[in-house]
């Protein structure tokens, strides 16, 4: 299948979470590891599954159903963590499967998408039979940390801080 203004790109690392196929720029894939627990962070947004230690790191483990305002209850499903290079250190991903590493000729994304999926998602691609959706992995990151800082910034009204989020300093790329 072609599209138009399709070009040939680098290798991606091809994943499922749930039922649905993904891909991102295998530059800034880290390592496909087993799932470790996963420690839920109170007062959080769905976008933060929770904390992990893995490799003798503290790793923020975001969900990308919430990232994509999809259910979330394909998490539930995940049994890999993509373990992600971020600008500010590594994250991860808890994902189902991971396909392997491919070329794609990746299409534009259609007008139709939402904000969000264009913001997240740099295009669709063919593969095997199925459609997959190219994440921009560094957009992904920094929507979480965006999500993230309005939950624990935001204000009661009063101009204060809800007593529950005084807790959580926002990160510093807030």
């Amino acid at each position: 299948m072609s599209f138009p203004n399709a070009r040939l790109c680098d290798q991606y690392c091809i994943f499922h979470v749930g039922k649905a196929e993904f891909a991102v720029s295998a530059a800034s894939v880290r390592e496909v590891a087993d799932l470790v627990p996963i420690v839920d962070v109170p007062h959080s947004a769905p976008v933060l599954k929770g904390l992990c230690h893995h490799r003798n790191e503290f790793l923020p483990v975001l969900s990308l159903p919430a990232l994509l305002s999809e259910s979330t209850t394909q998490d539930v499903h995940a049994h890999f963590l993509l373990v992600m290079e971020g600008v500010d250190g590594p994250w991860a991903l808890p994902i189902t499967r991971a396909v392997g590493l491919e070329s794609l000729e990746m299409a534009s994304i259609g007008e139709t998408a939402g904000e969000t999926l264009r913001e997240l998602v740099m295009g669709t691609a063919s593969f095997r039979d199925s459609v997959v959706r190219i994440l921009d992995a560094d957009r992904l990151y920094q929507s979480a940390v965006d999500v993230l800082c309005d939950v624990w910034t935001s204000r009661d009204g009063r101009g204060r801080v809800p007593e529950h989020a005084a807790a959580f300093q926002p990160l510093p790329t807030c």
